[in-house]
């Protein structure tokens, strides 16, 4: 072995790691052979980099955060002002938000596999328009009645609310499905937010 194939070699090795924990972050790569960089560069820039720049413009708070249904046959809420930081794989939960004043809410999720959804707007907030107090997805009257929650992993959640509907035309209408972000274009996000 010569000495020019030793930093190769560490390189290699190296990148095997990184592609390893990416790939576990929910990049697309997993037993590609070719290209693996230019795919990652491209999830990084499209996918990791919009969230993460949404996450340094949003407000860290604790009111916002799951509520675990107690069995399905009773969808009764239990209401809380502290929310649980993990909850069990197969629960059944909804995603409360208190709002201080009313508003639009738009709210996007960022679930265990790494996949970006707007799910309000979208036919779980068939109305758009929330009263102050607490805002609970799925809405009453939307598509579903709750999240079931599977696998395992984190899941982010990043909530918006202004005065006006956003002005992004791209997102999902009320009777639409949640829009998979990735798919769209996160121009205009930073207009959404209000004060």
């Amino acid at each position: 072995m010569s000495n020019n194939s030793a930093p190769e070699i560490i390189l290699r090795d190296h990148l095997k790691k990184i592609f390893i924990k990416l790939e576990a972050e929910g990049c697309p790569s997993q037993g590609i052979k070719k290209n693996k960089v230019e795919i990652a560069k491209e999830w990084l820039r499209e996918i990791i980099y919009p969230w993460e720049k949404i996450k340094t413009i949003a407000t860290p708070t604790d009111k916002i955060g799951p509520v675990v249904l107690p069995t399905l046959g009773t969808l009764g809420m239990d209401s809380r002002t502290i929310y649980l930081k993990s909850v069990k794989s197969g629960s059944y939960i909804k995603f409360e938000v208190h709002l201080k004043n009313p508003g639009y809410l738009t709210l996007w999720e960022k679930n265990n596999s790494g996949k970006m959804w707007c799910l309000s707007p979208s036919f779980l907030a068939p109305s758009p328009l929330f009263p102050a107090g607490i805002a609970s997805l799925p809405q009453e009257g939307g598509y579903q009645d709750y999240f079931n929650l599977i696998g395992t992993g984190v899941e982010e959640i990043i909530a918006a609310i202004a005065p006006e509907p956003p002005r992004l035309n791209w997102l999902p209408k009320p009777k639409e499905p949640p829009l998979e972000l990735q798919k769209k274009p996160f121009t205009g996000v930073v207009s959404i937010f209000g004060e």
